[in-house]
């Protein structure tokens, strides 16, 4: 239910207003500047409050961009054209009194039409930032704003953490050989074939141009499982796709974090990668094999 200010100096419209749009709305009343920093979803000035509250206001409506909040205007009737200066910076739309309830509503109804679009777009823009967008996969900043909250809960529940660094050996071979074009198909490829061999509690990123880091919950030795897996599925693509013709193996290195032990989580992370490029060194005389 979306949240509405009523910031009124007038009381009698106050409480109107307030009655008229509370069995829809969320509807709180203004008490003094501190208000402005509550959560909210429109506000409802009249021309005293606006004034007094004008430049905490213009601070909320810059703190809340991108996203729109829609500041609304009550004034007396037959004066809305002198108040048409605050028109777009920061009021949205100018109402007069006294209030017709269909009006109102009609007003409101509109404004918080474009502050959820707003909260749509926002959301999209978030998801989006936190995904790749050649492969799907999340992104490091996502892994990193995630990784946390993982240790968190793998300590409350007393749960092992299972780590997976993967680096496709000598990618730019494939790029050099085959273009850039094929090599983004080849990536995709990978993504959707390392994600078709996961469970949908793990969670796989693309960690660089051409590394992949799986994080397990939940999981210790069975790592290792995960990871003959995945070499056996990409023999089978090797043998099955027409993108490339030179067999194309990943690099791999596990590590696992017990929350009952000591050590830090950053540690496993670095045990993972370096045993990734100690698999990656075992295999350096093949341009496109691992071990």
């Amino acid at each position: 239910m979306p949240t509405i200010l009523l910031a009124l100096d007038n009381k009698r419209n106050s409480e109107l207003i307030k009655e008229n749009l509370e069995k829809s709305y969320s509807v709180i009343k203004i008490n003094g500047k501190e208000d402005c920093n509550k959560s909210f979803d429109l506000v409802i000035f009249d021309l005293p409050t606006f004034k007094s509250l004008q430049n905490e206001c213009q601070e909320r409506i810059e703190k809340e961009k991108p996203l729109f909040l829609p500041v609304l205007l009550l004034v007396k009737k037959g004066t809305a054209g002198a108040f048409e200066q605050y028109l777009g910076d920061p009021v949205d739309d100018i109402i007069t009194s006294p209030v017709r309830k269909v009006e109102l509503r009609s007003r409101i109804k509109s404004l918080l039409k474009t502050r959820r679009f707003s909260l749509r777009l926002k959301e999209q823009m978030k998801k989006k930032s936190l995904k790749d967008p050649l492969t799907g996969l999340y992104n490091r900043r996502y892994f990193e704003n995630t990784l946390d909250k993982e240790a968190e809960r793998a300590r409350r529940y007393k749960h092992p953490i299972a780590f997976c660094m993967m680096d496709i050996n000598n990618f730019k071979e494939v790029n050099d050989q085959y273009s850039h074009m094929v090599g983004d198909e080849v990536l995709k490829e990978i993504s959707n074939l390392l994600k078709d061999n996961i469970r949908e509690s793990d969670m796989l990123v693309r960690y660089g141009g051409d590394e992949f880091m799986l994080v397990m919950p939940e999981t210790n030795g069975e790592s290792k499982n995960v990871v003959d897996r995945i070499r056996t599925k990409i023999e089978r693509w090797n043998s099955e796709t027409d993108l490339i013709k030179s067999p194309l193996r990943i690099a791999m290195g596990h590590s696992h974090w017990l929350p009952e032990e000591e050590g830090d989580i950053e540690n496993a992370l670095m045990e993972a990668d370096r045993e990734m490029y100690k698999n990656k060194k075992e295999t350096k005389e093949d341009s496109f094999y691992s071990k």
